[in-house]
């Protein structure tokens, strides 16, 4: 079983806003899929990957 990478993107918008996507990997490292969805912060992206790489809830703090 191969494992699926997810990376943190993040996006410059208007009036120095920032939002955050997840883009997933495709197995065969040449290509990258942006997930649906985005994050006002870092943080509450680098949960959303933790959940998704590990396939559980990231923990608290």
């Amino acid at each position: 079983m191969s494992a699926t990478f997810y990376r943190i993107v993040r996006i410059n918008g208007l009036a120095g806003s920032v939002r955050y996507l997840l883009a997933e990997l495709a197995r065969d490292g040449s290509t990258e899929t942006l997930l649906s969805g985005s994050f006002e912060s870092i943080e509450e992206a680098e949960k959303a990957r933790f959940a998704l790489t590990y396939g559980v809830k990231a923990p608290a703090g």
